[in-house]
C-alpha cells in the first residue's frame, strides 16, 4: 500500500471513529434524557382515626374507623405515550370499633379510591372498590395513558369510605345503597407530560437506541482495523 493510501485510508478510519463516536453520544444523550424524564412521585401520610355517626332505625351510633397508613405513588413527571401506573398501598392500624356492638355484623365498610386526571386513559377504572381489611394491606393499582403534552395541576386522588347494609340486613325487594360515604383524604397529583418535538416515547426509545448500538457497532470496526493496523 502506498503513502498516498495508506494517509487516505487513515483519514477515512479517523472520520469513521469520530462519526461512530457522535452516534453513541447522542444516543446515550437520548436515552439519559428518557430516563431524566421518567419520575415517579410518592406521597406517604398516616389517615387519623375517624368518628362516623350513623343512624339506623332512629338510633344514633357511632362508628371508629383505626388510623390507616397510606403509601400514593403516580407518574410525576413522564414522556409522552409512555405507560403510568398509580399505585396505592394501605394497611390499617387495628379494628373497626362500633358503639352498637349489635351492628358491626350488619354493615359492609368499603374503601373507594378514585383517581382523575384530565387528558389521559385509566385502566381499569377511574374509580375501584374494595372492602375494608382490618387484617392484611389493601392496595389499588391503575396504569394511565396520557394523550396530550401538558402539565397538569388538576389530577386529583380520593379516598373514601362507603358504609352500607350487609345482603343479609336487606330486604328481597331492596338493592344493596350506600348508607354514608365518607371522605377520608383527597390529593392533588402535579403531573408533567413532556416530550421531545411533540414525538411519543417508543419512537424516541427506538431511535436512541438504534444510534447508540450504530455508534457502538461503528467503532468496534475502527478498533479491530486499527488493532490489525498495529499487528501488521
Amino acid at each position: 500500500m502506498s503513502i498516498k493510501q495508506s494517509s487516505k485510508t487513515f483519514r477515512l478510519m479517523r472520520l469513521l471513529m469520530l462519526f461512530s463516536l457522535t452516534l453513541s453520544m447522542v444516543g446515550f444523550t437520548g436515552l439519559g434524557w428518557l430516563f431524566w424524564s421518567s419520575k415517579q412521585a410518592c406521597f406517604e401520610v398516616t389517615i387519623l382515626s375517624k368518628t362516623i355517626p350513623i343512624t339506623v332505625d332512629g338510633r344514633l351510633c357511632e362508628m371508629i374507623t383505626p388510623e390507616v397508613d397510606l403509601n400514593l405513588s403516580w407518574p410525576g413527571r413522564i414522556p409522552l405515550g409512555k405507560p403510568g401506573s398509580i399505585d396505592v398501598h394501605l394497611k390499617s392500624n387495628g379494628d373497626i370499633q362500633w358503639t352498637c356492638s349489635d351492628l358491626s355484623n350488619s354493615f359492609d365498610v368499603l374503601l373507594e379510591s378514585r383517581v382523575e386526571i384530565p387528558d389521559s386513559s385509566l385502566h381499569p377504572s377511574d374509580r375501584l372498590i374494595q372492602s375494608f381489611s382490618q387484617s392484611s394491606e389493601m392496595n389499588f393499582f391503575w396504569t394511565v395513558d396520557f394523550h396530550t403534552m401538558s402539565t397538569s395541576e388538576l389530577s386529583s386522588f380520593w379516598l373514601n369510605l362507603i358504609v352500607r347494609k350487609t345482603a343479609a340486613e336487606l330486604d328481597s325487594n331492596e338493592s344493596i345503597i350506600d348508607i354514608e360515604n365518607w371522605s377520608l383524604m383527597t390529593k392533588s397529583l402535579p403531573i408533567s407530560i413532556i416530550s421531545l418535538a411533540g414525538l411519543p416515547y417508543q419512537y424516541l426509545f427506538q431511535v436512541a437506541l438504534s444510534l447508540t448500538w450504530s455508534g457502538l457497532f461503528l467503532f468496534l470496526i475502527f478498533l479491530l482495523y486499527d488493532q490489525r493496523g498495529t499487528v501488521a
